[in-house]
This record gives structure tokens, sequence and C-alpha cells, in this order.
């Protein structure tokens, strides 16, 4: 597939979209690394050799700008550098996670383990990238609402879950 028909649906996600490709037609190219600014509320989808995405309008703790994450229950989105561990889709196999499709990240990371062991605390786990629960009205889902994930759409989330692999590098900045 080229750039150039890669681009042509642009103007189809534009809800969806900041900048960049048709959703439609991103599933070929995977992603290359994230990157989370919760100052801006985006998260940018970097593609090898392709342009990048920005999605708008994520949702975090309702702390987050207290800082990073630094214990279980503050209700804060942590900062640095991650990976994705795990995509997560069914309830089948994931009966007890509330928000689903999801992309598990390695929080807390070698950095977070060793600050909060320092501390004295349990720097809590669990942060992911989620869409809204199903059965969550959109009224309800304003303003600041997770325990620190970063949380999308539900059309941004599938979305994302189709260009992104297990692995792939997130960088979570204030």
């Amino acid at each position: 597939m080229t750039i150039g028909r890669w681009l042509r649906g642009a103007a189809a996600a534009a809800s969806l979209l900041v900048s960049g490709p048709a959703a439609a037609d991103a599933p070929a190219h995977r992603a290359e690394r994230l990157l989370i600014d919760k100052s801006d509320r985006t998260l940018t989808v970097f593609f090898a050799g392709g342009p990048a995405v920005t999605l708008k309008g994520l949702r975090f703790g309702p702390n987050w700008m207290q800082g990073p994450k630094r214990q279980r229950g503050d209700r804060r989105t942590p900062e640095g550098d991650y990976r994705v561990l795990e995509h997560r889709t069914s309830r089948e196999v994931y009966p007890e996670v509330t928000y689903l499709p999801a992309l598990y990240l390695d929080y807390p990371n070698e950095t977070d383990a060793a600050a909060a062991a320092a501390s004295g605390i349990d720097p809590g786990d669990a942060i992911m990238i989620h869409g809204p629960h199903p059965d969550v009205s959109a009224a309800l889902l304003q303003g600041d609402w997770t325990d620190g994930c970063a949380a999308l759409t539900a059309a941004q989330m599938d979305w994302l879950m189709r260009v992104t692999q297990e692995g792939t590098p997130v960088t979570i900045q204030p």
C-alpha cells in the first residue's frame, strides 16, 4: 500500500484523528512507538516511514495534574517509558477487566518500582490504554474518570488495537 493511498481517507476519520491516515487504511502499518502527552490530551502514533497519527481527547485519572502516579489508589497517570505488554480484548478470557479492549502497559517499570520501594509504598499496577465501558453513558465519561489509565473513545481504541502490537514502546509525558 502506498503512503498516498494511506493518506486519502484522512477526511473520513476527522472526528477520530487530529491528523494522519484513515483508520480503515492503517492496519497495513504497525506503530513504531506511541507518545501520550497528558497536557495536550493526545496520543501520537509514530509509524516507520510514514506520517504520524494523533488521537485527541484522552481522559486520565482525576489527579493527573498532581504529577506522575506514585502509589496504588492515587488516581494519577504515570509518566515515563513503558511498553505494551498485552492486548486484552475478551471478557471471557479476562472477566475481571472492566474496560476492554485494552493495551496493558508494563507499569510499574523498574524506575517506578525502585522509587516505590525506596518510599515503602505500593506503586499499584494494571495501567493501560483503554476505551470506555460499553454500559456507561457518554455523559458519565466526561472529564477525567480513570484510576490512572489513559482512556480513548471506542472507535479510537479499536483503531489503536489494530496498529499496535506487544512490545510497542509507549512514552507518557506531562
